[in-house]
């Protein structure tokens, strides 16, 4: 018996159905290869920038400094990102310039112009970290190729780069770059690199100049002395004796709190003060191993010292390191004996007044003795009240001074006499 066969193929309707889905498959794909393609070009450009980076502390590590910005492109592997742009390099200029042959650079300095915060959004009024002494920076305009983070490259005086979230709208922070001022939403590849990362990598072998005290200790009004010392190390430190360094104290007024002194590890100087000593010339700071500090405090209260130490990074020039710190000197105020049993004391309110003492109240005209009567001084335990009244009936009080005041307030010469003013007690 003979078989017969018969072919059969797809009927117009699987046909359709074969066909929609292949075209759903194409469609599919065609619209992956956007993100695909740019997540590979993101990825590339990282290794890119990574490798971009290294070259920058190989060659920092072989030349003592960084590249220029000229000297960027041949000191790289690759200084074009995945969308062949170029990339876009920050540095401070001090860290590119060796001004003489004793000078490092990079292993010789301690800090940069250079700050970087980072932003969540357009206005960054709150940056979510700042990171400061930044070496370097190195910038892709990314699939925008638009650089939107910064046209500064060679930086010579202190500037802080901001660097945004990805994707938050409106930035431009560079419209030199292509299509002049192009705000977009922020799609930078950005890397950065601190001077502490640097002088690590590129192994410098000495330690930054910095200054070691983290704070003063608390002194005391009228004490018989006060003593503390503030210290500095690393950097390239002087040779003389006793002048590792130079130093120099801000503070407003530029003068040291009263009855202290701040002197040299030899005491043969003074240490300069200064309301800005970053302006000071640096023939005029104070050349010491240390500062010295001194002396019987007559004033309370809290200073803020800002102490700056220098060192001979550069012995021709200005690009020596500085190493700055505040550190708050706080003198408390107690009583302290006396060898007055009373004190006499005189009204320096400025107008004539109602006084109480020893439940005594007296109408006093201004620059008149208070304590009039050799009786009624102000002794210990005893306070003056002061009234708004000035006809001898003490209603209104003010306020009141205590003998604990006056013993400090005469402290300068012990006379046992005080005034007693609007705003306290004061020697007389």
């Amino acid at each position: 018996m003979e078989l017969l066969t018969k072919d059969k193929g797809l009927t117009l309707i699987e046909l359709a159905v074969v066909l929609v889905v292949i075209g759903l498959l194409i469609t599919l794909g065609v619209s992956l290869i956007g993100p695909l393609t740019k997540r590979v070009k993101i990825n590339q450009t990282n290794d890119i920038i990574d490798a971009a980076s290294e070259s920058l502390i190989s060659y920092a590590s072989s030349n003592k400094r960084l590249p220029t910005t000229t000297e960027f492109a041949s000191a790289v592997r690759n200084p074009k990102d995945a969308w062949t742009k170029s990339l876009f390099y920050v540095t401070d200029t001090n860290l590119t310039t060796i001004t003489s042959p004793a000078v490092e650079a990079v292993c010789g300095r301690s800090t940069t112009n250079l700050t970087v915060q980072t932003c969540p959004d357009a206005a960054c009024a709150s940056p979510t970290n700042t990171i400061p002494n930044v070496a370097f920076i190195i910038i892709s305009g990314g699939a925008n190729n638009n650089n939107q983070t910064s046209g500064t490259q060679a930086v010579s005086s202190s500037t802080t780069i901001s660097v945004y979230n990805v994707d938050v709208a409106g930035i431009d922070n560079y419209t030199g770059d292509i299509g002049g001022s192009r705000p977009e939403p922020y799609d930078d590849l950005v890397k950065w690199t601190t001077l502490d990362e640097l002088r690590t990598k590129a192994g410098c072998a000495g330690p930054q100049l910095e200054i070691v005290n983290n704070d003063l200790p608390a002194g005391f009004r009228d004490a018989t002395v006060y003593d503390a010392t503030v210290f500095a190390k690393g950097g390239v430190p002087f040779t003389t004796t006793n002048q590792s360094y130079r130093w120099c104290i801000q503070r407003t007024p530029a003068t040291a709190p009263s009855n202290l002194t701040f002197r040299n590890t030899a005491n043969t100087a003074n240490i300069v003060f200064s309301t800005d000593c970053s302006a000071l010339a640096e023939a005029s700071w104070t050349q010491s191993n240390t500062v010295v500090i001194s002396g019987s405090p007559n004033e309370s209260g809290s200073f803020n010292l800002t102490f700056f130490a220098r060192d001979n990074n550069d012995p021709a020039g200005t690009s020596d390191n500085i190493a700055q710190k505040l550190l708050v000197l706080t003198i408390h105020q107690v009583a302290r004996s006396t060898g007055c049993s009373g004190f006499r004391v005189w009204n320096g309110t400025g107008a004539k007044r109602d006084f109480r003492l020893d439940s005594v109240c007296s109408s006093v005209n201004n620059n008149a003795e208070i304590t009039v009567d050799p009786t009624r001084l102000l002794n210990s335990g005893e306070s003056i009240e002061r009234f708004s009244s000035t006809t001898g009936v003490c209603t209104g009080l003010v306020d009141s001074i205590t003998f604990n005041q006056a013993v400090n307030a005469d402290a300068l010469d012990n006379n046992c006499q005080v005034n007693y003013e609007t705003t306290g007690v004061t020697n007389r």
